[in-house]
């Protein structure tokens, strides 16, 4: 097996954690003139490259010859290993787009030959992009508004794999040698000594003392693994689910909207979105329209007359109600807003006396997730609370 890197410069004993990567023998790096690697691209098994590197390369980004054999050996059975970034992909001519700004609060998606890998270094992810994903591609890590930092495609009998950048990004290509690509593409390592071919029928009357008894072992081992797994996987959702709840206090637009659709049902009360309005909560004479909004400073009186043009769009305005939940300062710790250098209240003076003219009301994310945590510790004062802070009962 032959590794090239592209852009990402590594010391080969990087690739022989243990006894079994003895057979990994040939480990290179692009670098100087390239033109002589121009017939010995397809003698290559596994690419792993760094976009952000392949930009400041320029000997490796003016040829794309050796970028067209890199892509054809993948289809016949090699892996690209490519580190996103915003710039530097366009050779990969794949059905996703980077965009964006990075950061470092990711979620793994779990079920995936990747799942294990990504949620041992999620805390070391520092994504540099954000993909727009298309076609076959799979997403294997979202941000925390599920935005894909991750993804994987299948490519005719290869692996294309776009990862977030890592602080230690060595140690990951090292567990993805180790327990990923073995099982994704295993004709890249078997051991040379073993021939290709497969073992007549009769060999197997053969037997070796244990042989049998281990091979009960491993399968009774991959039984429990796949139970412990499943039931990781069910309880990593769970914790994601939970953990989503912490971006009423500093999330945005669609993200904030759906956070707090999912913390209303939690304390029973049954929200919805209904195009325009981001979320509608109907009552017994009638309905109340909930805008929504996070903002780096105050709540403008732009939301508030957005929430007025749609009540009065409605059959019967004269019965809807109307609120804006705000999450305003939202960089700020919730304690401290509106910051001390701030000029501005938590909704703007306009706000106020629009909602007061209304008779709106004017309410914080902060205190969803107040009530929701009270709920979920087992007050069971909390969610009639919370609808009597709504106006509801």
């Amino acid at each position: 097996m032959r590794i090239l890197t592209i852009g990402f410069p590594v010391d080969a004993s990087i690739f022989r954690p243990g006894e079994e990567w003895k057979r990994a023998s040939d480990i290179y790096t692009l670098q100087g003139n390239l033109y002589g690697l121009v017939e010995q691209i397809y003698d290559f098994d596994i690419f792993i490259a760094d976009a952000q590197g392949v930009v400041n390369s320029t000997s490796y980004s003016v040829q794309p010859e050796i970028h067209t054999q890199i892509l054809e050996r993948v289809v016949f059975g090699g892996i690209l290993i490519c580190f996103a970034a915003p710039e530097g992909m366009e050779w990969l001519h794949s059905q996703f787009k980077p965009y964006s700004t990075g950061g470092t609060v990711v979620d793994v998606i779990p079920g995936t030959p990747f799942s294990g890998v990504l949620e041992r270094f999620r805390r070391q992810t520092a994504y540099r992009t954000l993909l727009r994903l298309a076609g076959r591609w799979k997403a294997l890590e979202n941000n925390n508004t599920g935005m894909p930092v991750a993804a994987w495609l299948a490519a005719g009998q290869g692996h294309m794999v776009l990862l977030p950048w890592f602080d230690q990004p060595h140690q990951v290509i090292r567990s993805l040698l180790d327990t990923v690509l073995p099982r994704l593409a295993p004709r890249l390592f078997e051991d040379e000594e073993m021939p290709e071919e497969e073992p007549p029928e009769w060999v197997s009357s053969f037997s070796i003392p244990g042989l049998q008894e281990l091979a009960g072992e491993v399968n009774g081992l991959d039984e429990e693994m796949s139970k412990l797994q499943g039931l990781r996987d069910q309880k990593e959702e769970e914790r994601r689910e939970l953990e989503r709840f912490q971006g009423l206090l500093w999330w945005t637009g669609i993200p904030l909207q759906r956070v707090a659709e999912q913390a209303l049902r939690k304390l029973g009360i049954e929200a919805y979105p209904e195009e325009p309005k981001d979320l509608v909560i109907d009552l017994d004479s009638g309905r109340l329209f909930i805008e929504m909004e996070g903002a780096e400073g105050p709540i403008k009186v732009n939301k508030g007359r957005q929430l007025l043009d749609y009540i009065n769009a409605d059959p019967k305005p004269e019965n809807v109600e109307g609120a804006i939940l705000g999450n305003p300062f939202r960089r700020e710790h919730p304690d401290q807003r509106p910051p001390a250098t701030s000029q501005a209240d938590l909704f703007t003076v306009d706000l106020r006396r629009m909602a007061d003219r209304h008779n709106w009301r004017l309410l914080l994310t902060k205190a969803l997730f107040d009530y929701l945590v009270r709920h979920l510790s087992g007050d069971k004062k909390a969610a009639d609370e919370a609808r009597k802070w709504l106006g509801i009962i």
